[in-house]
């Protein structure tokens, strides 16, 4: 059992997908767990405060649960509403029971106490934390005044207390106000630590879906997306459609103008398809070298058509030289077209790729410089991007 606790412990400190404040419920808990095993053993061994046995033998499994419950929920939101439920548990039934066994604050039950305020600071939030708090403020200073004054009401009698209650009362309060204002403190900085480690961490991964050289999305994007966009296509039962672009004999015009220029063209023709596209939901990808991707959501082939023409065209305008070109003197792109409608969104993002790579070759093999369509079981030829099907 130890084993398995160390395991899991270890597990949560070298784990980031785990929420701060589930690492904080499982180490409070083992330390609860801790404290209840030593308070046992003492009383064992030295054979004294036998009546608050029962208690810590509770406690010990009421934190052996608690610490394998806390492991096992891996949803933050459920995970919040159970440690606010076992905040509540402590602060309003184990803390007084606990107390009341022990029958005195100065026993092992303050230390308790202790960790249970430290709990409640850290995991719980807003006006019922507070009322916690205070809940056991109360509780604490009723048995501090109980164990001076009224001793028969508990089990054992503090006498040490009788001259000095007031001094007592006020330092112990001020303790516990300051250990509850220096933890929820701490809080704030962890929670202010790990939203900004979550805003970097957001940064670096948006950084390593964009295209260094043309600030496009990247392969890694369309990958994690793809399954997205399939799931909104069922959602609204429409179509999109995908179009692979090819710059034509792109190898002729780096050994021509060199790649400095080479990148240039990329740069440039990336904010022609940037220029051509009709909507902020269309996604223009570059999947390396050469080769972009288009993905035009809620999208028809009519549509698709439409972004072809405005592509053509404005690469036309735009006119970047390419003397060598075996297709024309100025820069020429070759495109694949395909409609993926409800039925296919089943598919995975390789076969649906195949349907507009075999397009883009078939453009390619046609003599370059148009777009080709693909469905799955033929090929047409979009001239000049004015072909219906």
């Amino acid at each position: 059992m130890v084993e398995k606790i160390l395991k899991h412990i270890y597990f949560l400190r070298h784990t980031e997908e785990y929420h701060y404040k589930a690492r904080i419920l499982v180490f409070t808990h083992s330390y609860i767990l801790a404290l209840g095993l030593i308070s046992l053993s003492a009383h064992l061994i030295l054979g004294i405060h036998k009546q608050e046995m029962p208690f810590w033998i509770f406690l010990c499994i009421f934190a052996f649960l608690i610490l394998e419950a806390s492991l096992r929920i891996q949803n933050l939101e459920k995970l919040m509403t159970f440690s606010s439920a076992i905040l509540s548990i402590y602060s309003f039934i184990v803390v007084p029971i606990g107390i009341y066994i022990s029958g005195s604050i100065t026993t092992p039950s303050s230390l308790y106490v202790m960790v249970v305020v430290g709990m409640v600071a850290l995991l719980g939030t807003g006006r019922i934390n507070t009322i916690r708090l205070l809940f056991i403020l109360v509780v604490c200073l009723s048995f501090i005044v109980i164990e001076s004054f009224f001793p028969q009401l508990i089990l054992t009698y503090a006498s040490h207390h009788n001259n000095d209650m007031v001094d007592w009362i006020f330092s112990f309060l001020l303790f516990l106000i300051f250990v509850f204002a220096f933890i929820s403190k701490v809080r704030v900085l962890i929670e202010e630590n790990e939203y900004n480690l979550m805003v970097q961490k957001e940064m670096l991964q948006k950084l390593s879906m964009i295209d260094p050289l043309t600030e496009l999305f990247n392969k890694r994007w369309l990958d994690e997306t793809f399954d997205r966009l399939m799931s909104q296509l069922n959602r609204k039962n429409s179509n999109f459609i995908v179009i692979t672009i090819d710059i034509d004999h792109f190898k002729k015009y780096n050994d021509t103008y060199g790649h400095i220029q080479g990148d240039k063209c990329l740069k440039d023709l990336a904010a022609i398809l940037i220029h051509s596209v009709n909507r902020a939901s269309d996604n223009v990808i570059r999947t390396g070298g050469e080769e972009f991707i288009l993905l035009l959501e809620n999208t028809d082939y009519d549509g698709g058509v439409k972004i072809v023409k405005n592509i053509r065209r404005n690469l036309a305008n735009a006119a970047i030289e390419h003397k060598n070109s075996d297709v024309k003197p100025i820069l020429t792109i070759s495109m694949g077209l395909t409609v993926i409608g409800k039925e296919q969104s089943t598919l995975p993002i390789k076969d649906i790729l195949h349907y507009s790579d075999a397009a883009l070759y078939k453009a390619k093999e046609s003599g370059r410089d148009q777009c080709c369509g693909y469905d799955g079981d033929k090929f047409w030829e979009i001239a000049g991007g004015t072909q219906q099907r």
